[in-house]
């Protein structure tokens, strides 16, 4: 199962074990992005877990490898898969993860747009994959509404520079489509 939909295979889980609870940890280490971790993080960490065949007792560990690692240790493991088919995967994993506590804080918005560009995955990709999974988790009061263009052109720029952190366009368009 996926993080997005639970009838479609993970594209990861036919990882080796040890490739599976790198990509976790790689996926977990935005949550640490506004030094906080959040229950609804915590639970979406152990559905990817889930996901991906990890045993839940291997959560803790994942989780503390993740808070303390560096930008070093996370472009390693995002390079393992750059220009791969799990990039793509491994970036929706961390905007489904950004957006699971209903908060996007502009540290995750830059955390995701280092996250594309390390994967190799282009600004305009990255764009789409946020919108995809923008829309999936859109309630249902709220889904089917139009997604402004200018906001949309916002987001993909966002992507593309994500230095210096600032209150990025996945937050307003998170915020608006939480009412």
């Amino acid at each position: 199962m996926s993080m997005l939909d639970p009838n479609r295979p993970h594209p990861a889980r036919d990882l080796d074990a040890d490739d599976r609870r790198t990509y976790a940890t790689a996926v977990a280490s935005l949550a640490f992005a506004d030094e906080k971790l959040h229950d609804a993080e915590v639970d979406r960490l152990g559905l990817l877990m889930e996901a991906l065949g990890i045993d839940a007792g291997e959560h803790d560990g994942l989780v503390e490898a993740a808070r303390g690692a560096g930008a070093e240790a996370q472009a390693a493991w995002l390079g393992r898969w750059r220009d791969t088919d799990v990039a793509t995967a491994l970036l929706e994993d961390s905007i489904v993860l950004a957006f699971s506590d209903q908060e996007l804080d502009a540290r995750e918005s830059a955390h995701i747009a280092r996250i594309a560009s390390t994967l190799g995955v282009d600004p305009g990709r990255a764009m789409l994959v946020a919108r995809h999974v923008l829309v999936e988790s859109q309630d249902e009061r709220t889904r089917g509404e139009p997604t402004n263009p200018k906001l949309v052109a916002e987001l993909g720029d966002d992507l593309a520079h994500s230095e210096p952190p600032k209150p990025g366009p996945l937050q307003r368009l998170l915020t608006r489509l939480r009412g």
